[in-house]
């Protein structure tokens, strides 16, 4: 069986996903688990989550976008990582007028096709 084409179930209905969703729903767990969270997996996960609280400014949207790429390289081979593009309105506040940021992600599957993604990041969220 060839894992890009996995299907999966939704971790919060318990409905079967289609690839794409299933790879979606595992990249998201991948950037929200804080390292050193998983009991028996200590590596696994992204500093996404210590940095989401830090002063919104051009070093801490750099480590933002650096634990993005390097989570992701490290912990899902079914994507590549192209480009990861943050963004917050004039204001200081994401697409849901929260403060946060709007993340786009540039990600290609196996065979090379896109796979589009975002994400939107709250602060004092977590």
């Amino acid at each position: 069986m060839d894992i890009q084409f996995a299907m999966g179930m939704s971790r919060t209905t318990g409905a079967l996903l289609q690839p794409d969703d299933h790879l979606r729903q595992s990249i998201y767990d991948i950037l929200m688990t804080p390292i050193g969270s998983r009991i028996l997996r200590r590596e696994y996960g992204s500093l996404l989550p210590f940095l989401i609280d830090q002063p919104a400014n051009t070093a801490t949207k750099l480590k933002i976008m650096s634990a993005i790429a390097t989570a992701l390289v490290r912990w899902e081979p079914r994507v590549k990582v192209r480009q990861v593009q943050l963004s917050t309105n004039p204001d200081g506040t994401n697409a849901t007028g929260n403060h946060g940021w709007n993340v786009l992600l540039d990600l290609r599957r196996a065979d090379n096709t896109r796979l589009p993604t975002s994400l939107t990041l709250v602060r004092g969220a977590a």
